[in-house]
């Protein structure tokens, strides 16, 4: 019996990908913080109300940026505030060496 012929199709989309990440930072930033602590920035990219979602989210390729796997973590978050700015930093899949880091402008502090 012959195997039957399977197709695969995938699409990616980096401003979907984005968003996800964004999701993922406001609702850290939100349960760290509590909700009304900050003046939120991502609202309207999360909502599709407004495309210039790379103005907050974007990736690390820094020197100081530790690539390296993590076996004890699958995925690494942390809350960052600099000057007035509230900044998730995120590396899905954190076990995996060479997984990227990415920064996400969550907020300005009140």
């Amino acid at each position: 019996m012959q195997a039957p012929n399977i197709a695969v199709e995938y699409h990616f989309s980096s401003d979907t990908y984005a968003r996800m990440l964004a999701k993922i930072a406001h609702s850290f930033a939100i349960a760290e913080l509590g909700f009304g602590s900050f003046e939120p920035l991502l609202t309207d990219f999360i909502l599709k109300e407004n495309d210039a979602i790379y103005d907050c989210v974007g990736g690390i390729e820094r020197e100081d940026d530790d690539r390296s796997e993590r076996p004890d973590v699958l995925h690494s978050i942390e809350l960052l505030k600099e000057d007035d700015w509230v900044i998730v930093r995120l590396r899905l899949f954190a076990f995996l060496k060479g997984t990227p880091s990415y920064v996400i402008v969550v907020g300005r502090t009140l």
